[in-house]
């Protein structure tokens, strides 16, 4: 079953209090992406302009 943005977003508990509006404003703004094994989501020194919650799955972050 596919769930809409607006639904995934609400149940953030970091965003929990927030009104109904601004859940749907961050939603707005936001996407459904897959990323897979290997894949590298940003580096250093990239634009910051993305914000990544992740939902299923781990993250390794890689220093120098």
């Amino acid at each position: 079953m596919v769930r809409r943005l607006e639904e995934l977003v609400a149940e953030l508990p970091f965003l929990e209090g927030m009104q109904t509006k601004d859940l749907e404003l961050i939603a707005g703004c936001g996407s459904n992406v897959h990323f897979g094994a290997g894949d590298v989501l940003f580096r250093a020194g990239d634009p910051a302009d993305a914000f990544f919650v992740i939902r299923d799955g781990s993250v390794a972050i890689e220093t120098h």
